[in-house]
């Protein structure tokens, strides 16, 4: 789920492995219409940081909210985490907005693939049973 411009979103996407069969959906529909779009999903990518507890009720599958940069500013943790969803972000990557830009201006495409990467990879480690890294403490 992104708001960021389309060339930026595809790049982040051509780091998705075929085996999560991952789907795009903008963050500028309505809540409802995420919903159903995402309402199967195990996980959720979510750039920038904005995720509303409504989503993650409406999602009962969703294992994992992985954020792809460190802010976490955006979303309602204490309400998230109640629901007993892990929220992991990536520590490393602070990029700031891309703005209207294809991929943000002080932000190079090998920064963006790099974090993608750390991203989706975290996602297979829950898939293959392991724990996520960059776990948010919540509460």
């Amino acid at each position: 789920m992104s708001t960021y411009p389309r060339p930026l979103v595809d790049l982040i996407l051509s780091a998705a492995p075929d085996s999560l069969n991952v789907l795009y959906v903008s963050n500028r529909l309505s809540e409802m219409e995420i919903v159903l779009l995402c309402q199967g999903a195990g996980f959720v990518l979510v750039a920038p940081s904005d995720l509303s507890p409504g989503l993650v009720q409406g999602c009962l599958r969703l294992k994992l909210v992985q954020l792809l940069t460190a802010d976490y500013s955006r979303i309602e943790l204490a309400e998230i985490g109640a629901s007993g969803l892990a929220v992991a972000h990536n520590p490393n990557f602070q990029p700031g907005d891309p703005g209207s830009g294809a991929i943000g201006n002080e932000v190079s495409r090998e920064q963006w693939l790099a974090a993608a990467r750390y991203a989706f990879d975290n996602i297979l480690r829950v898939v293959n049973g392991q724990e996520p890294e960059g776990v948010i403490p919540i509460g």
